[in-house]
């Protein structure tokens, strides 16, 4: 399984926890619209589980009692505990989950860095979000478009690529896209598996 561990903790040496670049975005304002994008279906009285949480930033848009931030690099939880002490934060990942825990289960940049198991890992992680939630998945990717080379590490990839990849997961899926110029969230929505 791959750790993203060390990348942090080194973003973290090298810009400090209040510089938004030690979780990898360019601004608060670029994060604030994936955030939109990613609890757009929520409901009010919906609980969401936020996957590789990394400084807590997404709690500010979800009550204390609905949010629950995780994350596998203890360094980002201590910092989220500090930035947002109202709120639920724990180290692990959404593996450690049971079934049905929450209603939404979202992701912001988890799948952003380039590494060899990539696809695999994916797979495997949506699907532990999928069976987790209640009511969907939400989940960004950072896209590429023809003629645009990606940033060192970073792993862009396409909506065909990530249907066919998620293709006998969830039938009814559908793509957020216009926020952001190179990102798209993708949406799973719980009931509807595909047959496998």
């Amino acid at each position: 399984m791959y750790d993203s561990t060390p990348f942090y903790v080194n973003r973290l040496k090298a810009y400090g926890p209040d510089d938004v670049r030690c979780v990898g975005w360019g601004s608060d304002e670029t994060q604030a619209r994936r955030f939109d994008a990613l609890l757009a279906l929520a409901l009010p009285h919906h609980t969401v589980l936020d996957v590789g949480c990394g400084r807590g930033d997404l709690a500010k848009c979800v009550d204390y009692y609905r949010y629950r931030g995780i994350d596998v690099c203890e360094s980002m939880i201590r910092i989220a505990k500090e930035r947002y002490p109202h709120h639920t934060f724990a180290r692990g990942d959404v593996h450690g989950c049971k079934r049905g825990d929450y209603d939404w289960v979202v992701a912001s940049g988890i799948f952003a860095l380039e590494h060899g198991d990539w696809e695999y890992e994916t797979l495997r992680t949506v699907r532990k979000m999928y069976d987790t939630c209640r009511v969907g998945v939400a989940v960004n990717f950072l896209v590429h478009h023809r003629g645009e080379g990606a940033a060192p590490m970073m792993h862009r990839t396409t909506e065909n690529d990530i249907d066919l990849l998620l293709r006998r997961l969830c039938r009814k899926r559908e793509y957020l896209t216009g926020y952001l110029p190179n990102d798209t969230t993708l949406i799973l929505h719980r009931g509807r598996r595909a047959h496998k």
